[in-house]
């Protein structure tokens, strides 16, 4: 049995415990960030669109497509724990394997989303995946990733925070993996905060200061610079 399947079956019990819940508060803090660094890839896809979520948890994005008024979105994840409160919410979710799901099912869908889903994997696993999802996808299809990012300046404390992740990548390496497998026009933002409310604000404008400065040691140590220094990073392409 892989290391990572004993660690699923008591993901939420023996680890993952705050998602058990989320106060009103929480939970409408999270759409308004999605509303900024999700939806505007996901704007011009119709309402009764086919979405799939891989690795969907407790159902905390398939709730954020419910209240956009999306009507076909399902979830798919390992963890019977997380399948179990993603339904006890009324959401379209299923036990499976992601790679058992796409290989018999062949849902053709129009958009995939996996947030926190990717790093689960070794680098073998992650071809196979996307040579999976391009398979699966309609041409032209939306793919929204999110992942740690290999060149964040927190990333480690994402990617060693939880024994069932296996591979860290950068933008460069993702948009790689992507056009490797048969993806386009992809696009990578950084998952910082958003410039709403006077914290969020004061936040917002920290961040840009401390990516100055960190471009400015770079520089320095290597007479280089990036774009995005976030602990996690968003990537959109289409199949």
């Amino acid at each position: 049995m892989d290391f990572r399947t004993q660690l699923y079956d008591r993901y939420v019990s023996g680890f993952k415990s705050e998602n058990a819940a989320l106060t009103p508060a929480e939970l409408r803090h999270y759409y308004e960030w999605c509303d900024v660094r999700y939806y505007p890839n996901l704007r011009n896809l119709s309402h009764s669109a086919a979405i799939l979520e891989l690795g969907c948890g407790h159902g905390r994005i398939l709730s954020y497509l419910r209240a956009k008024g999306f009507t076909n979105a399902k979830g798919i994840d390992i963890s019977q724990e997380q399948i179990d409160l993603a339904r006890r919410e009324g959401l379209n979710a299923e036990c499976t394997d992601v790679f058992e799901y796409l290989d018999h099912n062949s849902p053709l869908v129009d958009c995939v989303i996996a947030v926190d889903f990717i790093e689960h994997f070794t680098k073998e696993e992650l071809l196979r995946l996307f040579e999976s999802l391009h398979a699966a996808m309609k041409p032209g299809a939306t793919v929204l990733l999110q992942t740690p990012n290999g060149e964040g300046l927190f990333a480690r404390q994402v990617m060693y925070g939880d024994l069932t992740h296996q591979t860290i990548l950068t933008p460069g390496s993702l948009k790689q993996l992507f056009a490797m497998t048969g993806f386009k026009d992809i696009h990578c933002y950084e998952a910082g905060p958003i410039a709403k409310g006077f914290v969020g604000t004061l936040r917002n404008a920290g961040w840009k200061i401390v990516c100055s400065a960190a471009n400015m040691i770079r520089r320095i140590e290597s007479n280089k610079s990036q774009r995005m220094w976030t602990e996690n990073f968003i990537s959109v392409a289409r199949a």
